[in-house]
């Protein structure tokens, strides 16, 4: 039986760690995109339970900055603009989540950029939201560190700075 170049034994376990953590970064990326700006897409990627999936990879792949990066930017996709969507992910524990995975790569700007960028879309006030409930949530899962933090971390990054300010004057 001939193996594929790049199948042979040896590389076993690595290699499908490996391949998973890449197959659930590619999913989160896939993820993101289908839902940016589809509020259709959104409501059924909801539905069939990916907001979950995303946050067990988040979970899962703790140490993976990059995964890690991906994950916030399709719940950021899948919260913007999205009333119920972002009530939704509040209760599953996407705010802690958040919060976690900015406090474990706070050098990783663009990691902290869509960390920043899921509070400002979920936490803003909005008709139909309560935002104090909101906001109480993810004051009780370190908020304002994650925030101030981001800003230590990336003082010249001025997306991060608006964002992160603006949220710490009504948190």
């Amino acid at each position: 039986r001939k193996v594929a170049k790049g199948k042979g034994k040896g590389k076993g376990a690595q290699t499908s760690a490996q391949r998973a953590l890449e197959v659930c970064r590619l999913g989160c990326i896939s993820l993101g995109a289908l839902a940016d700006g589809h509020k259709e897409v959104q409501t059924i990627v909801l539905d069939e339970g990916f907001a979950e999936v995303v946050l067990e990879a988040l979970e899962w792949y703790q140490l993976h900055p990059g995964l890690n990066q991906w994950a916030l930017w399709a719940l950021f996709n899948l919260a913007y603009d999205h009333q119920s969507n972002k009530v939704y992910m509040v209760k599953k524990g996407a705010v802690g989540a958040v919060v976690d995975a900015m406090k474990r790569h706070p050098g990783e700007r663009d990691l902290q950029r869509q960390g920043v960028a899921f509070f400002f879309s979920c936490l803003r006030f909005e008709d139909g939201i309560d935002a104090a409930r909101m906001r109480q949530v993810a004051h009780t899962a370190g908020l304002k560190g994650a925030l101030t933090a981001a800003i230590a971390a990336h003082p010249r990054d001025e997306v991060i700075k608006s964002m992160a300010k603006a949220m710490l004057d009504v948190a």
